[in-house]
């Protein structure tokens, strides 16, 4: 699983970095999500609460679906089985 955070207002790093950077992920648990109105350390803001809570909440969320999850150690002991 993979969250990632932007500041819709940062002028250091464009958002179009993070947006290109999530939909080349192979992952397809992943989660972009862009705060227009923050810059660039969205956990330094004076909303950094929101941004936490947000953070908070996806991390519970895969966490009830842990289930979905295989571990990549099990592919590879079968891989190293098979040889």
């Amino acid at each position: 699983p993979v969250l990632i955070v932007h500041g819709g207002a940062d002028k250091l790093v464009g958002n179009d970095a993070s947006r290109l950077f999530h939909d080349r992920i192979s992952s397809v648990n992943k989660t972009l999500k862009i705060y227009p109105e923050l810059y660039h350390e969205v956990f330094n803001e004076p909303e950094r609460s929101l941004v936490l809570r947000d953070v908070e909440d996806w991390i519970e969320s895969v966490l009830k679906a842990k289930s979905m999850f295989i571990p990549v150690y099990a592919f590879m002991t079968a891989d190293l089985m098979a040889c």
